[in-house]
């Protein structure tokens, strides 16, 4: 019996670590309690738009915060 693994390509790579070091954004947790149902929704529809939840909501909140 064989084990298959499957290998998994970044996203994006960094053109060199020191760009990476240079670019990169200090970020912070948040946590909010929000009710099941949105949760829901909101999960469906970033797996709709391919992306993350947490990059769904940065968006949302860049967006309403210009």
């Amino acid at each position: 019996m064989s084990k298959k693994v499957s290998i998994k390509t970044p996203k994006a790579k960094p053109e060199t670590a020191d760009n990476w070091v240079d670019t990169r954004e200090n970020k912070k947790r948040l946590t909010i309690d929000m009710p099941s149902s949105l949760h829901m929704r909101l999960k469906i529809e970033a797996v709709k738009r391919g992306e993350t939840m947490a990059e769904m909501i940065c968006n949302i909140l860049e967006e309403k915060l210009k």
